[in-house]
């Protein structure tokens, strides 16, 4: 079992160095410092979308699908403040482009349920969905982006 999920609230954001549920993400060093006191190795940083926790078997980043939707919502909506958001973003690098496209609809799903339960992120995509795609389904505007994203990875030459 995952030592991070036994902590509770603040302790499970330091644990697993991402807020989560609207909370604001903590510090390098504050997670670092926690996981430390418990027993853990510090979280290492290779890139801004995928953690790997030295010592521990990671996730394998196949692709920079998540990357490059990560930087759709920056450049478009502002900052992902939403930790669970964020971690299912960050999955998508463990995928394949075939991968994402056959569970497009349930990575909407998850997207658009984790960002309900932050308001100010789901006000952001409120407002950038109603501009781009005229519409107050969420999942329009996600899907547009996961999908730019993809042709992205595309592009780069991983299928």
């Amino acid at each position: 079992m995952d030592e991070c999920q036994e902590q509770k609230g603040r302790l499970k954001d330091l644990c697993y160095g991402v807020g989560f549920n609207g909370r604001p993400n903590p510090s390098q060093k504050a997670s670092d410092d926690y996981r430390r006191s418990i027993g853990l190795d510090p979280i290492v940083v290779n890139s801004p979308s995928v953690r790997y926790v030295k010592g521990k078997p990671s996730p394998v980043a196949v692709s920079k699908i998540g990357t490059n939707l990560a930087k759709i919502f920056h450049d478009n909506v502002g900052q992902v403040p939403c930790g669970d958001c964020k971690a299912e973003i960050e999955r998508l690098n463990t995928m394949t482009v075939t991968e994402v496209e056959a569970d497009t609809e349930a990575i909407i799903g998850r997207i658009v349920s984790n960002a309900k339960r932050n308001a100010a992120w789901w006000l952001r995509l409120s407002v950038k969905t109603l501009e781009v795609v005229h519409s107050e389904i969420h999942s329009e505007y996600i899907k547009k982006c996961l999908t730019e994203a993809c042709q992205m990875e595309s592009i780069n030459g991983t299928k």
